[in-house]
């Protein structure tokens, strides 16, 4: 009787806490994937980034087609805001935002954003 009381109790715990923990450690795996992530931009990547900063939004309509916003939202960089998009002409646009942690990482490390956008151009 007590032994069965006993699996009970160690069955319940499993089901409560091995999930939040899967999840935390993944939360943190891809955290860590997505700052290695930001090291490694390409100009055109960076420079969409920084387009994010510099018009000061959260939210920005962009072309999924492209190869640098499709490279972005593969790194877990740029989130997808909303399903359903707008038909233009060269495709279609959907809203994206930066991932919250991400942003928060640019926000407190600016020398991470050293090349993107202003400092990349051409001094005349």
């Amino acid at each position: 009787m007590a032994l069965q009381y006993l699996d009970y109790i160690v069955v319940t715990a499993i089901i409560l806490w091995v999930p939040p923990l899967i999840i935390l450690v993944m939360g943190a795996w891809l955290r860590k994937k997505r700052y290695r992530a930001l090291r490694r931009l390409d100009p055109a990547e960076k420079a969409i980034l920084w387009e994010f900063f510099k018009a000061q939004r959260n939210t920005m309509s962009l072309y999924v087609e492209t190869t640098a916003v499709a490279g972005l939202l593969k790194k877990g960089i740029l989130l997808k805001v909303a399903e359903q998009g707008e038909d233009m002409l060269w495709g279609k646009r959907f809203p994206f935002a930066i991932a919250e942690d991400v942003r928060r990482r640019l926000e407190k490390n600016p020398e991470l954003m050293d090349s993107l956008g202003e400092k990349q151009e051409p001094k005349a």
